[in-house]
């Protein structure tokens, strides 16, 4: 099991939790509590977009910190590339966690995770 990257705090507008993690150069974790989260594909641009109950909306092409604040984890000059739901076992996977009580714990009820690939 790898050691868990810094995670960053932060609230939705209703005040639900979020957080943003760091997994490597190009890849963040977006996660929090929502009871629905919305998508969106437009397949003659291929804008994607994902968006939290309460936020954030998080859009291709856009800058990361302009869709969820500014974290010491981001890159300033980060845009987003991609943008999917995911899965909590593959959000335990993601941060290097392969232990199967440990990846059970990430399956909460009304709660969502978002991989984020950028380009830098």
């Amino acid at each position: 099991m790898s050691k868990h990257p810094p995670s960053y705090a932060f609230s939705s507008r209703y005040g639900q939790h979020r957080s943003i993690t760091r997994i490597d150069q190009t890849h963040y974790l977006i996660e929090g509590e929502t009871h629905y989260m919305r998508g969106g594909h437009d397949p003659k641009t291929d804008w994607v977009m994902v968006d939290f109950e309460g936020g954030p909306f998080i859009a291709t092409g856009e800058p990361l910190h302009a869709c969820v604040g500014w974290f010491p984890c981001l890159e300033e000059s980060a845009v987003v590339k991609t943008v999917k739901q995911i899965s909590s076992q593959a959000a335990a996977e993601a941060l290097g966690f392969t232990d199967s009580a440990v990846v059970a714990a990430f399956d909460k009820p009304n709660y969502s995770y978002c991989l984020v690939e950028v380009a830098p």
